[in-house]
């Protein structure tokens, strides 16, 4: 099947979405609180770039959300069917949360849960969709995961803050970060291995990408993830005869992470 194309917005939301924002985001942490299992947060910043608006993993369901705030001097920061497309990919459920205005702020406008299938306009009950079946991890999954593992090594770095990242495996740079005394900015292109991968590949083109982020800083990088599930057998000759394990969701994992690379020396691979 052809897929189609979609601008993925890169402008700030209004301050009237951010409003609906924080009390969707309250909204889901009242939730979680009575969950008997954990619900896990991906996505819990309006920064973009985005395609899903807020995401979050309960049980072995991953769940996109895109706000609808019903109003439409509020203008939209991303394309819902994108994000739709982008959910099928990534084996997640694509959800609209509609907003509205209430006497103070902002409220969920559907009872429970507030949400609704993004396809079929049917109210989505997550916990109900909760089952045993094991679920491959995603590219985007895998991808998003490699993200972290980065953001929180940069973040235990002292002075050193992260602005801004990207869990969409099809956009470059992933994470963003400053020198909080210099205010110098760097960016890391991340990328997810899956075993018997033990090291993933750089981007082709490399130069092109420092070029065209040169505006803003050449302080680029490269960071391989690889990941492995924790029981695998690891047979040496895993890559030949396929004796090794999947990722699956929520599943324990093994991580191969080395720090970061100068991205420009990644065009010798």
């Amino acid at each position: 099947m052809k897929r189609e194309r979609y601008d993925i917005p890169m402008r700030e939301p209004c301050s009237e979405f951010i409003d609906a924002y924080n009390a969707m985001g309250r909204h889901f942490n009242e939730l979680r609180k009575s969950m008997p299992e954990s619900l896990s947060f991906l996505r819990t910043q309006p920064v973009p770039p985005m395609i899903d608006h807020l995401s979050f993993k309960l049980g072995n369901q991953i769940f996109f959300v895109y706000l609808d705030p019903m109003d439409d001097s509020v203008e939209p920061v991303s394309n819902l069917d994108a994000m739709i497309e982008f959910a099928e990919d990534s084996t997640a459920i694509p959800c609209l949360m509609p907003m509205r205005r209430a006497r103070i702020g902002w409220e969920h406008a559907i009872s429970g849960w507030g949400l609704i299938d993004a396809r079929t306009g049917k109210p989505v009950d997550p916990p109900d969709l909760v089952t045993d079946e094991l679920i491959e991890m995603s590219d985007w999954e895998l991808h998003d995961f490699a993200v972290q593992v980065v953001r929180n090594s940069l973040t235990e770095e002292e002075g050193v803050e992260v602005t801004s990242y990207c869990s969409n495996p099809g956009i470059d740079p992933s994470v963003w970060f400053r020198n909080i005394e210099t205010g110098e900015e760097g960016y890391v292109v991340v990328r997810g291995a899956r075993y018997p991968n033990l090291e993933a590949l750089p981007p082709e083109d490399p130069e092109s990408l420092i070029e065209h982020c040169a505006f803003r800083t050449r302080n680029a990088f490269f960071a391989s993830v690889g990941a492995a599930n924790n029981e695998d057998p690891f047979d040496p000759d895993a890559r030949d005869n396929g004796n090794f394990l999947p990722l699956n969701r929520g599943g324990g994992m093994l991580i191969r992470f080395q720090g970061l690379v100068p991205l420009i020396q990644t065009s010798s691979h």
